[in-house]
């Protein structure tokens, strides 16, 4: 896994708490495919996947992730929201 590394240093114990905090609370706007067939008016058709958009924290996300191991459900854009 280390060859994914972008960048590597040492950093301030302060400056990594803040950073921390600050992360908790940063908001993120997930959308994925759900790749199980869309049902309208009460008939499955083939041709249709559900797009849904999730707003989570990083750690709700990471969680997510972990719990949905094993769905039909695949991330394809991660947005960092602006606090409101």
């Amino acid at each position: 896994m280390t060859e994914n590394y972008l960048s590597f240093k040492h950093y301030p114990i302060k400056s990594a708490n803040a950073d921390f905090d600050t992360s908790r609370r940063k908001r993120f706007k997930v959308t994925t495919i759900n790749w199980t067939f869309a049902t309208e008016n009460g008939k499955q058709g083939r041709d249709k996947v559900h797009k849904n958009a999730y707003d989570m924290t990083l750690d709700e996300l990471v969680e997510w992730i972990r719990d949905t191991d094993e769905v039909a459900e695949d991330i394809i854009n991660i947005e960092g929201m602006d606090k409101t």
